[in-house]
């Protein structure tokens, strides 16, 4: 019944799925046959950082990507926050831009996704790093699968 729930709702919307034999697994297709798995989050960390710098919040792990499903933040004053990914203490060496800066505001916050299936990817032997443009307190979660 739960199946037959499922694939009405997903059908709805586009997205055709199956079910793979053994452990139950979700797949999404795009052509009808081939099954890309749903990532869950396996892992969260806390954002918290009142400084203007770029703080490391996963560590890279050779040969491993992180896959980021969910994440938020809040900001307790004007700033900008930046996801980011590189090598070296705090991404310092390679450092790339995952997400362009987003402004925030006294009270003010964001939140990507529900932590089933990836919202943004970090390229294998790479840490992720967040980066806070102003020394305001900036606080939330971020979940991710690596692997």
């Amino acid at each position: 019944m739960k199946r037959l729930l499922l694939s009405s709702l997903l059908w709805a919307f586009g997205v055709s799925f199956a079910f793979a034999q053994g452990p139950t697994q979700l797949c999404f297709t795009t052509n009808g046959s081939n099954c890309v798995a749903a990532i869950q989050a396996s892992n969260s960390v806390a954002i918290s950082t009142a400084s203007a710098t770029t703080v490391q919040l996963v560590a890279l792990v050779a040969g491993k990507r992180i896959y980021i499903s969910a994440w938020d933040v809040v900001a307790s004053g004007t700033t900008s926050v930046t996801l980011k990914y590189g090598t070296g203490t705090n991404c310092g060496t390679g450092t790339q831009s995952l997400t362009g800066a987003y402004a925030l505001i006294a009270q003010a916050g964001l939140a990507k996704a529900s932590g089933l299936g990836p919202v943004l990817f970090v390229p294998a032997g790479n840490a992720l790093c967040i980066t806070n443009s102003a020394a305001i307190q900036i606080s939330g979660s971020l979940s991710y699968a690596q692997f």
